[in-house]
């Protein structure tokens, strides 16, 4: 579960090492201390021990940040090794380096990006963009929904709109996205960003409920491949489909773009 390490990120990263010791910081410091390898033993009674603290302490912890159960909360850290293991295979496609071609594998890698870039600026649609400032600028709810590097990038989107004076929405955790749907308006506007398609396949539960949303859906993407497409009123394309590597760079472009476009439409005199 991605969210869990975002999580645990959050926490340490609000906290000063050294100085701030309470007890869900000393448990996020234990647990990210112990990834690799992870500890497959570990039970409530251990946890509990090492971070010198009480059982039950330990699940109010477990129930704050959304677990039901130390068990749900044990799995998830389980699954933080194997989450690293994916994002560190996904960041050597096509940039593996051997101390010996290291200048050209970055050249070829820029050759890339580059004509991933160039094929967007080819495909953009400004008429499409200026529909989607114009959406988000008349909807009054404005939910967005991403994980992981396009999270970042909705991140910071929602922060320079928030700058102007136009509220949108963004969870950044797996629970808090699926709790919210439960409380989203048939006049919201939903906004799914899916680079290659991975919040779509590995979130199906989530895109099942926003399925049967009858809020105005919108999907950003350049898999235009992905069954689930039709679960929307609009899919908005990246440019062709050129390598999933390169789609984090396409997105980023992307929201430039749109930010952009807003101001010089609703707050640019």
């Amino acid at each position: 579960m991605h969210n869990f390490l975002r999580i645990l990120q959050n926490i340490i990263n609000n906290s000063i090492e050294g100085k701030d010791y309470d007890i869900n910081t000393i448990i996020a410091r234990f647990l990210l201390a112990n990834i690799n390898p992870p500890l497959f033993d570990l039970d409530i009674e251990t946890l509990a021990f090492e971070c010198f603290t009480s059982t039950s302490t330990v699940s109010r912890f477990c129930r704050r940040y959304g677990f039901s159960s130390f068990s749900e909360m044990k799995k998830a850290y389980l699954d933080i090794y194997n989450i690293g293991q994916e994002l560190f295979l996904d960041n050597e496609s096509n940039l593996v380096f051997d101390s010996k071609n290291d200048k050209q594998t970055l050249n070829n890698y820029i050759d890339l990006i580059n004509d991933a870039l160039l094929d967007f600026g080819d495909q953009v649609n400004f008429e499409i963009i200026e529909d989607l400032c114009r959406d988000i600028h008349d909807f009054d709810e404005v939910i967005i929904y991403g994980i992981m590097l396009p999270g970042a990038f909705i991140h910071h989107f929602q922060y320079m709109l928030l700058s102007i004076g136009k509220k949108v929405l963004f969870y950044p955790t797996n629970n808090l996205q699926y709790e919210s749907i439960t409380y989203v308006s048939e006049e919201s506007l939903i906004i799914v960003v899916s680079t290659d398609g991975n919040l779509i396949l590995k979130h199906d539960k989530l895109i099942r409920k926003i399925h049967n949303l009858k809020a105005k859906k919108i999907l950003i993407t350049q898999n235009t491949t992905l069954k689930r497409s039709t679960s929307f009123n609009q899919v908005i394309q990246l440019g062709n489909y050129k390598h999933p590597k390169v789609g984090r760079y396409k997105l980023q472009l992307f929201f430039e773009v749109l930010v952009n476009k807003y101001y010089q439409l609703y707050v640019q005199d």
